[in-house]
Protein backbone atom coordinates (compact mmCIF):
# COMPACT_ATOMS: atom_id res chain seq x y z
CA UNK A 1 0.00 0.00 0.00
CA UNK A 2 1.29 3.53 -0.93
CA UNK A 3 0.56 5.99 1.70
CA UNK A 4 0.48 9.58 0.57
CA UNK A 5 2.98 12.15 1.85
CA UNK A 6 2.90 14.09 5.01
CA UNK A 7 1.27 17.75 3.92
CA UNK A 8 -0.59 15.92 0.82
CA UNK A 9 -3.76 17.49 0.01
CA UNK A 10 -7.03 15.84 -2.21
CA UNK A 11 -9.90 17.67 -3.50
CA UNK A 12 -13.12 15.64 -2.98
CA UNK A 13 -15.54 16.06 -5.22
CA UNK A 14 -19.57 15.77 -4.69
CA UNK A 15 -22.02 16.01 -7.17
CA UNK A 16 -23.78 19.30 -6.45
CA UNK A 17 -27.04 17.31 -5.83
CA UNK A 18 -25.64 14.88 -3.42
CA UNK A 19 -24.41 17.99 -1.31
CA UNK A 20 -27.65 19.85 -1.35
CA UNK A 21 -29.08 16.26 -0.01
CA UNK A 22 -26.31 16.07 2.62
CA UNK A 23 -27.12 19.56 3.60
CA UNK A 24 -30.86 19.19 3.78
CA UNK A 25 -30.40 16.06 6.10
CA UNK A 26 -27.56 17.87 8.39
CA UNK A 27 -30.33 20.77 8.49
CA UNK A 28 -32.78 18.42 9.51
CA UNK A 29 -30.63 16.92 12.34
CA UNK A 30 -29.83 20.39 13.99
CA UNK A 31 -33.60 21.70 14.05
CA UNK A 32 -34.77 18.39 15.46
CA UNK A 33 -32.01 18.58 18.11
CA UNK A 34 -32.52 22.39 18.96
CA UNK A 35 -36.96 21.22 19.07
CA UNK A 36 -35.95 18.26 21.54
CA UNK A 37 -33.74 21.04 23.60
CA UNK A 38 -36.59 23.37 23.93
CA UNK A 39 -38.92 20.75 24.57
CA UNK A 40 -36.64 19.66 27.98
CA UNK A 41 -36.23 22.82 28.96
CA UNK A 42 -40.44 23.09 28.69
CA UNK A 43 -40.71 19.88 30.51
CA UNK A 44 -38.38 20.72 33.15
CA UNK A 45 -40.00 24.46 33.49
CA UNK A 46 -43.88 22.85 33.18
CA UNK A 47 -43.04 20.36 36.48
CA UNK A 48 -41.44 23.39 38.34
CA UNK A 49 -44.47 24.91 37.98
CA UNK A 50 -46.36 22.29 39.13
CA UNK A 51 -44.83 20.93 42.30
CA UNK A 52 -44.83 24.52 43.20
CA UNK A 53 -48.73 24.89 43.07
CA UNK A 54 -48.36 21.27 44.70
CA UNK A 55 -47.01 22.65 47.36
CA UNK A 56 -48.57 26.07 47.39
CA UNK A 57 -52.14 24.23 47.87
CA UNK A 58 -50.66 22.06 50.51
CA UNK A 59 -49.35 24.71 52.64
CA UNK A 60 -51.51 27.72 51.58
CA UNK A 61 -53.08 27.84 55.15
CA UNK A 62 -49.55 28.38 56.78
CA UNK A 63 -48.89 31.39 54.38
CA UNK A 64 -49.90 35.01 54.27
CA UNK A 65 -53.40 36.10 51.80
CA UNK A 66 -51.55 37.72 49.52
CA UNK A 67 -49.62 34.78 48.49
CA UNK A 68 -52.65 33.70 46.79
CA UNK A 69 -51.53 36.40 44.30
CA UNK A 70 -48.43 34.36 43.27
CA UNK A 71 -49.97 31.08 43.04
CA UNK A 72 -52.93 32.39 40.68
CA UNK A 73 -49.39 33.63 38.40
CA UNK A 74 -47.97 30.25 38.72
CA UNK A 75 -51.73 28.87 37.64
CA UNK A 76 -51.95 31.05 34.70
CA UNK A 77 -48.33 30.93 33.53
CA UNK A 78 -49.19 26.47 33.47
CA UNK A 79 -52.03 27.01 32.06
CA UNK A 80 -50.86 29.52 29.51
CA UNK A 81 -47.61 27.68 28.45
CA UNK A 82 -49.68 24.24 27.89
CA UNK A 83 -51.76 25.70 25.57
CA UNK A 84 -49.22 27.88 23.93
CA UNK A 85 -47.24 24.27 23.73
CA UNK A 86 -49.68 22.72 22.20
CA UNK A 87 -50.84 25.35 19.84
CA UNK A 88 -47.37 25.48 18.50
CA UNK A 89 -46.95 21.71 17.91
CA UNK A 90 -50.17 22.33 15.66
CA UNK A 91 -48.93 25.22 13.40
CA UNK A 92 -51.49 27.63 15.11
CA UNK A 93 -50.73 31.20 15.91
CA UNK A 94 -50.32 31.56 19.58
CA UNK A 95 -49.57 35.27 19.97
CA UNK A 96 -52.79 35.84 21.41
CA UNK A 97 -51.96 34.55 24.55
CA UNK A 98 -48.79 36.43 25.17
CA UNK A 99 -50.84 39.38 25.06
CA UNK A 100 -53.60 37.81 27.40
CA UNK A 101 -50.17 36.56 29.79
CA UNK A 102 -48.67 40.21 29.73
CA UNK A 103 -52.40 41.52 31.30
CA UNK A 104 -52.42 38.77 34.03
CA UNK A 105 -48.68 38.47 35.21
CA UNK A 106 -49.17 42.52 35.49
CA UNK A 107 -52.13 42.45 37.60
CA UNK A 108 -51.26 38.86 39.60
CA UNK A 109 -47.74 40.52 40.39
CA UNK A 110 -49.03 43.98 40.92
CA UNK A 111 -51.40 43.11 43.54
CA UNK A 112 -48.71 40.64 45.06
CA UNK A 113 -46.39 43.46 45.21
CA UNK A 114 -49.26 45.79 46.62
CA UNK A 115 -49.82 43.52 49.46
CA UNK A 116 -45.96 43.10 50.83
CA UNK A 117 -44.90 46.61 50.34
CA UNK A 118 -44.91 49.18 53.04
CA UNK A 119 -42.81 52.18 51.85
CA UNK A 120 -42.82 54.46 49.96
CA UNK A 121 -46.19 55.92 51.34
CA UNK A 122 -46.95 57.00 48.09
CA UNK A 123 -46.97 54.15 46.96
CA UNK A 124 -50.51 52.66 48.47
CA UNK A 125 -51.79 56.53 47.76
CA UNK A 126 -50.96 56.21 43.96
CA UNK A 127 -50.76 52.39 43.46
CA UNK A 128 -54.59 52.22 42.29
CA UNK A 129 -53.84 55.08 39.32
CA UNK A 130 -51.00 52.92 38.56
CA UNK A 131 -52.44 50.01 38.35
CA UNK A 132 -55.86 50.64 36.57
CA UNK A 133 -53.68 52.68 34.10
CA UNK A 134 -51.41 49.64 33.52
CA UNK A 135 -53.92 47.61 32.64
CA UNK A 136 -56.15 50.49 30.08
CA UNK A 137 -52.48 50.87 28.61
CA UNK A 138 -52.11 46.91 27.66
CA UNK A 139 -55.22 46.59 26.49
CA UNK A 140 -54.95 49.39 24.84
CA UNK A 141 -52.08 48.60 23.04
CA UNK A 142 -53.75 45.16 22.07
CA UNK A 143 -56.69 47.28 20.83
CA UNK A 144 -55.11 49.85 18.61
CA UNK A 145 -50.91 49.18 18.07
CA UNK A 146 -50.23 45.67 17.94
CA UNK A 147 -53.15 43.15 16.93
CA UNK A 148 -53.40 40.23 19.06
CA UNK A 149 -51.64 38.28 16.15
CA UNK A 150 -48.30 41.07 16.48
CA UNK A 151 -45.73 40.34 18.76
CA UNK A 152 -47.17 42.99 21.80
CA UNK A 153 -43.26 44.42 22.32
CA UNK A 154 -44.42 47.60 23.82
CA UNK A 155 -47.08 46.29 26.54
CA UNK A 156 -44.46 43.64 27.10
CA UNK A 157 -41.76 46.39 27.99
CA UNK A 158 -43.84 48.44 30.07
CA UNK A 159 -45.10 44.98 32.01
CA UNK A 160 -41.23 44.46 32.48
CA UNK A 161 -40.52 47.52 33.50
CA UNK A 162 -43.23 48.29 35.96
CA UNK A 163 -42.48 44.55 37.29
CA UNK A 164 -39.07 45.66 37.83
CA UNK A 165 -39.66 48.58 39.76
CA UNK A 166 -41.78 46.57 42.35
CA UNK A 167 -38.99 44.30 42.48
CA UNK A 168 -36.53 47.11 43.28
CA UNK A 169 -39.14 48.69 46.24
CA UNK A 170 -39.09 45.20 47.51
CA UNK A 171 -35.39 45.30 48.22
CA UNK A 172 -35.57 49.13 49.47
CA UNK A 173 -38.38 47.91 52.06
CA UNK A 174 -36.29 45.01 53.14
CA UNK A 175 -33.32 47.62 53.64
CA UNK A 176 -35.88 49.60 55.89
CA UNK A 177 -36.61 46.25 57.98
CA UNK A 178 -40.27 46.30 56.65
CA UNK A 179 -40.65 43.30 55.15
CA UNK A 180 -42.74 40.19 57.46
CA UNK A 181 -39.17 38.79 59.43
CA UNK A 182 -41.31 35.24 59.19
CA UNK A 183 -41.40 34.82 55.72
CA UNK A 184 -38.31 37.35 54.73
CA UNK A 185 -35.82 34.54 53.59
CA UNK A 186 -38.57 33.05 51.32
CA UNK A 187 -40.08 36.47 49.81
CA UNK A 188 -35.84 37.20 49.09
CA UNK A 189 -36.23 33.90 47.15
CA UNK A 190 -39.05 34.83 44.96
CA UNK A 191 -38.40 38.47 44.57
CA UNK A 192 -34.66 37.70 43.38
CA UNK A 193 -36.21 34.97 41.16
CA UNK A 194 -38.75 38.04 39.52
CA UNK A 195 -35.90 40.59 39.37
CA UNK A 196 -33.90 38.27 37.32
CA UNK A 197 -36.13 36.93 34.89
CA UNK A 198 -37.49 40.23 34.21
CA UNK A 199 -34.50 41.68 34.13
CA UNK A 200 -32.93 39.46 31.63
CA UNK A 201 -36.04 39.32 29.38
CA UNK A 202 -36.36 43.14 28.73
CA UNK A 203 -34.03 43.94 26.66
CA UNK A 204 -35.47 40.48 24.61
CA UNK A 205 -38.96 42.18 24.18
CA UNK A 206 -37.38 45.78 23.58
CA UNK A 207 -35.62 44.06 20.55
CA UNK A 208 -37.34 41.53 19.80
CA UNK A 209 -39.49 43.37 16.45
CA UNK A 210 -36.06 44.89 15.15
CA UNK A 211 -34.94 41.12 15.26
CA UNK A 212 -37.78 39.37 13.85
CA UNK A 213 -37.12 41.38 11.01
CA UNK A 214 -33.54 41.21 10.30
CA UNK A 215 -32.21 38.01 12.10
CA UNK A 216 -34.26 34.96 12.99
CA UNK A 217 -31.53 33.04 13.71
CA UNK A 218 -30.15 35.68 16.85
CA UNK A 219 -34.08 36.35 17.80
CA UNK A 220 -34.24 32.26 18.30
CA UNK A 221 -31.14 32.00 20.08
CA UNK A 222 -32.11 34.49 22.68
CA UNK A 223 -35.46 32.80 23.36
CA UNK A 224 -33.41 30.21 24.23
CA UNK A 225 -31.75 32.44 27.30
CA UNK A 226 -35.84 33.16 28.00
CA UNK A 227 -36.62 29.53 28.67
CA UNK A 228 -33.48 29.11 30.81
CA UNK A 229 -34.44 32.50 32.68
CA UNK A 230 -37.91 30.92 32.71
CA UNK A 231 -36.73 27.60 34.52
CA UNK A 232 -34.57 29.93 36.84
CA UNK A 233 -37.90 31.83 37.91
CA UNK A 234 -39.42 28.33 38.57
CA UNK A 235 -36.66 27.04 40.68
CA UNK A 236 -36.66 30.32 42.75
CA UNK A 237 -40.23 30.64 42.95
CA UNK A 238 -40.42 26.66 44.36
CA UNK A 239 -37.89 27.77 46.85
CA UNK A 240 -39.33 30.89 48.01
CA UNK A 241 -42.40 28.81 49.11
CA UNK A 242 -40.78 26.21 50.71
CA UNK A 243 -38.73 29.00 53.08
CA UNK A 244 -41.60 30.67 53.53
CA UNK A 245 -43.69 27.53 54.64
CA UNK A 246 -40.17 27.14 56.82
CA UNK A 247 -40.15 30.38 58.66
CA UNK A 248 -44.23 30.23 59.00
CA UNK A 249 -44.60 31.35 62.91
CA UNK A 250 -46.89 30.13 65.72
CA UNK A 251 -49.69 31.54 66.79
CA UNK A 252 -48.16 33.29 69.53
CA UNK A 253 -45.08 35.05 67.59
CA UNK A 254 -47.40 35.26 64.90
CA UNK A 255 -49.84 37.83 67.72
CA UNK A 256 -46.84 39.26 69.27
CA UNK A 257 -45.30 40.58 65.66
CA UNK A 258 -48.70 41.57 64.61
CA UNK A 259 -48.92 43.57 68.12
CA UNK A 260 -45.93 45.70 67.11
CA UNK A 261 -46.75 46.40 63.58
CA UNK A 262 -49.94 47.78 64.93
CA UNK A 263 -48.21 49.84 67.60
CA UNK A 264 -45.92 50.73 65.48
CA UNK A 265 -48.10 51.81 62.52
CA UNK A 266 -49.93 53.84 65.27
CA UNK A 267 -46.65 55.82 66.14
CA UNK A 268 -45.48 56.60 62.67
Amino acid sequence: MILPEEGTTFDIVVPSSDLRDIESKLSLVVTMAEINYRDYFFYIATFTLIVSIGFYILNRKKLPDYFRYLAGFLGMHLILDFIAHFLSRAAIPNLPLLHLYTMLEFVLLGLFYRNLLRAPEWLHQYFLWFFYGGVAIIIGNTLFLQSPFEFNSYAKTFSNVSIIILALLYFYNAVLGLINPFYRSGLNFINAGIFIFYMGTLLIFLFSDFLRRNDQDILFEIWNVNLILSILLQVLLLLGLIWARQGAPSTDNWRDWAEKEALSSKRN
